[in-house]
This record gives C-alpha cells, sequence and structure tokens, in this order.
C-alpha cells in the first residue's frame, strides 16, 4: 500500500505538473480567438483507429486468458479488478468534464478536459501491464502502453484534445487502475492470485521509457526591435526513449521528443481586434490562429551510460545526436464592413512563421529507482541546443504588402521531468 500510494503521488505531481504548463498553452493567449493545435507534419490526418485502439488492453488481456495463456488473476479477480478500475476512471472523467467545461480545439463542444479516449486506454494498458507485464514479460507492458501513448496522440492529431487533456486523461487511467487494485487485493487477499512477479532484477539496465516534462528555458524571438517579437510559454515535453545496454554500464539507443509551446505573445506582429473608417465604411481587423503553437519533432541516437548505486537506485547520463523539425505559428487575418454601401468580407494570410530544419545535440542526467523487477521510475533533467533559422512573413492589413523578417537563433532548452520505464 505504501508503494500504491507513492506511485499515485509521482503519477499525480508529474501530470499535473505538465497539465499546469499546458493549461495556458491550450489558450488562445493574447489573439482571444479559438486555436487549433496542428499537430506536426500529420495536420490532415483523420481516421477513426483511436477509437478501437483505447481497447487494445483488454482485449489482450482476454485474449491471452482465453487462449490458456494466464496471468495474475483468475477470472472473478479480474472481473472485479476490470470492473472497478473502468468505474473509478468513468466517475472521474465525466465529472471532471461536466465541471471543468473546456472547449474541444475544433469547437465542437465543451467537455475537452479530461480526455476519455487517453484514460480509457491507459486503464486498458495499465490491467494488461498488471496481469501479464509483471508476471510474465514486460514486453506486454511496452506494447499496452505503446499503443495507449498512440492512441493520445491521434486524439491530438485529429486536433479533438489539447495535450494537456490527453496528459490528464493518462494519469487519471493508471491512478484509478492502481487504485482499483490495490482495493482488489484487500477484498480477494489470496483468494484468485494466480502468478506472482518476480523479483529478479535485470543483469542490464536496457529500457524503454515514457516521459512527461516540463521546458523551462525560454523561447523568445526578436526579429529587430519595435515590438518584432514573439514570446512562448514553457514547454511541455513528451517522449519516447529506450537503450540497449552491452554491459551495465553503457549502452545504444535513441529518442523520440516531442516540445510545444503557446505564443504568449506577437508583440506588433499579430492582426490586432480594432476598427478604422475607410470612406462611408467601418472595417474591423482581427486574427484567427490556425495555430499559435511552437512544436518541434527531435528523433535522436547516441550512447547511454549507467552507474548503479545499488540494488534500486542509479545514476544515467546519455550523449544525443538528431534531427529537429518544427511546426510554427501561423495566424490568419480576417477583415469585414460594418456599415456602407458595399459590405464586403476579406480573408488572408496575416502572419506565418517557418524554421529551417536542423541538428540537435542532447545530453542529461536522471535519477531511477527500481521499484519492483523490472519496472522503475525516473527523474530527469535534459539540456538540449540547435541553431535555428526563423523566418516571419506579416501582412497586418488585407491591402498591405507582406513584410519578411528572418532570424538566426540557437536554443538553449532545458527540460526536467519524470519518466516510467520497463527494463528488460
Amino acid at each position: 500500500m505504501k508503494r500504491l500510494l507513492l506511485l499515485m503521488i509521482i503519477v499525480s505531481a508529474t501530470v499535473n505538473t505538465n497539465a499546469y504548463g499546458l493549461w495556458g498553452n491550450d489558450a488562445t493567449s493574447s489573439l482571444g480567438r479559438e486555436s487549433t493545435e496542428s499537430s506536426l507534419l500529420f495536420a490532415d490526418v483523420k481516421t477513426g483507429i483511436d477509437d478501437y485502439t483505447r481497447f487494445f488492453g483488454p482485449l489482450m488481456t482476454v485474449g491471452l486468458k482465453l487462449g490458456g495463456y494466464e496471468g495474475r488473476s483468475d477470472w472473478p479477480r479480474l472481473a472485479v479488478s476490470g470492473a472497478m478500475s473502468y468505474g473509478i476512471t468513468t466517475c472521474l472523467i465525466y465529472g471532471l468534464k461536466n465541471t471543468a467545461t473546456v472547449k474541444r480545439p475544433d469547437g465542437s463542444s465543451n467537455d475537452s478536459w479530461p480526455s476519455g479516449h487517453a484514460a480509457i486506454a491507459f486503464v486498458g494498458a495499465t490491467i494488461l501491464h498488471k496481469e501479464y507485464g509483471r508476471t510474465r514479460s514486460p514486453w506486454f507492458s511496452v506494447a499496452g502502453y505503446g499503443v495507449a501513448t498512440t492512441t493520445g496522440m491521434m486524439r491530438i492529431l485529429h486536433n479533438r484534445h489539447w495535450t494537456s487533456d490527453v496528459l490528464s486523461g493518462a494519469g487519471i487511467g493508471i491512478m484509478s487502475t492502481e487504485l482499483a487494485y490495490a482495493l482488489s487485493d484487500m477484498i480477494f487477499k489470496k483468494k484468485g492470485l494466480l502468478r506472482h512477479a518476480p523479483e529478479r532484477i535485470p543483469a542490464t539496465p536496457s529500457f524503454f521509457s515514457i516521459s512527461l516534462g516540463l521546458g523551462l528555458s525560454g523561447k523568445d524571438i526578436d526579429f529587430g526591435g519595435n515590438g518584432l517579437q514573439v514570446k512562448f510559454r514553457p514547454a511541455t515535453v513528451a517522449d519516447a526513449e529506450g537503450a540497449y545496454f552491452l554491459n551495465r554500464y553503457m549502452g545504444v539507443g535513441g529518442r523520440l521528443r516531442v516540445r510545444s509551446m503557446a505564443a504568449k505573445s506577437f508583440g506588433n506582429l499579430a492582426c490586432w481586434d480594432t476598427f478604422y473608417r475607410n470612406g462611408n465604411s467601418i472595417i474591423r481587423i482581427n486574427g484567427i490562429a490556425n495555430s499559435n503553437h511552437l512544436t518541434e519533432l527531435t528523433p535522436s541516437a547516441g550512447l547511454f551510460f549507467n552507474l548503479p548505486l545499488n540494488g534500486r537506485f542509479s545514476l544515467g547520463t546519455k550523449m544525443l545526436v538528431g534531427r529537429s523539425f518544427m511546426q510554427e505559428p501561423d495566424i490568419d487575418g480576417q477583415a469585414e464592413s460594418r456599415t456602407g454601401d458595399e459590405p464586403f468580407a476579406k480573408g488572408w494570410d496575416c502572419l506565418t512563421m517557418n524554421a529551417s530544419d536542423a541538428t540537435s545535440l542532447g545530453t542529461g542526467i536522471a535519477m531511477t529507482y527500481r521499484y519492483k523487477a523490472g519496472f522503475a521510475w525516473k527523474m530527469f533533467c535534459d539540456y538540449d541546443v540547435s541553431k535555428k533559422d526563423y523566418t516571419m512573413t506579416h501582412c497586418p492589413l488585407y491591402d498591405a504588402v507582406p513584410i519578411t523578417y528572418k532570424k538566426t537563433k540557437t536554443m538553449h532548452d532545458l527540460t526536467v521531468g519524470a519518466s516510467f520505464a520497463i527494463h528488460f
């Protein structure tokens, strides 16, 4: 029970820290309009796969059990644990949805936070992890949490949820399942318990992990003074990372990192909500953000190092080289006449921002605690650096000539966060 409490505290702290950083990111900030958080490289992806992948965990668990491959619990114990897991999650999710009333990024409804799809997906992943990942092979946990993470990412790609919705849903799903299994253990005690988790810790620290972090370094970009500056909020960071260790001390691996920051201010570079007179007409000018986020996708690879401190704790570091790809802010302008003989409405590209692909160098330090055989929590602090060429094209009025500004800047990114790791 003490380990469960510790686990829930860590998950809750991680999710709420990231949700706090993202809550400001999810608003349109100074523009006062709805923002669409488009996804890097996949803005037009439209599939219904996430409606099905959220059920991967329970289908996998039931399928294995029907096939005679026994996991942790017998049928009655599994049924009760699963029912309580989904019951607690459903109550929390819909209670919060009806209370918070956060608008979805596509503007379709006011029940965006937290994500029900992500919560259901991570309930199933945690059930699969507890039934088969801990008792049979950690690869079941890798599969379950990997598919659940994909489900959450698809909800963002489909413009149905903000990133904070998905992170909060995932945290609620994991915590609800941990609580349900703790209650089930109190009810059944040892009855119906078929397999126990092995206590043998793998000889090498090879791992696969899912991480959540908060970017503490700023990314303000000044295009030459006179208010030509874009200011961003703190970043939210999600990672999938893994490494194969050749021995206890050194290995090779890679990391896929997504970093997202919302614009806090565009200075004098935006189409402000304003009115002006043009002959007999009063023209209203305003800007609508297609995306007010600076989103960075960075795949990287390199060397990983590990220093065992004792049987449970170890220190780790890494040296990575990767490539950074950016999706940048995009704001459309709209003009409409309020009075006059010839009403009209016009739309145009008010502000677009592009950045060159760039080489990224990364390192970091992590403290790992193996709370179970094959499973661990990590606290990490990462540092990444890259140099990019930024181009801003600004057209404040529908009949103005666009002006292009350029800036080369070296970006220094500091990220702190926590990881759930599976060792093999």
